[in-house]
């Protein structure tokens, strides 16, 4: 069976415009606001991992968070890490 020309053009553009598709169909929630995390995700999991990396960055152990009711062991939750 011989090549035809064109034929690798295809097998590279086909699925690039696919993904390209899939984008625009995808994307405008994300670009335009209107995606957002659910529940426990922005109250509880975000401010722990936000905690967690803030310390880490500057060098420290998150042991105990300050900014959670009065004070909370960070580390002796495991759902926290």
């Amino acid at each position: 069976m011989m090549n035809t020309p064109g034929t690798g053009l295809l097998r590279t553009t086909l699925p690039a415009c696919v993904l390209l598709v899939a984008l625009v169909l995808a994307a405008p929630p994300l670009f335009l606001g209107s995606a957002y995390i659910p529940w426990d995700a922005t109250d509880l999991w975000l401010p722990w991992k936000n905690f967690i990396t803030e310390c880490l960055w500057n060098g420290t152990l998150p042991l105990w968070n300050p900014s959670i009711h009065h004070g909370f062991p960070q580390s002796g939750d495991p759902g926290t890490w």
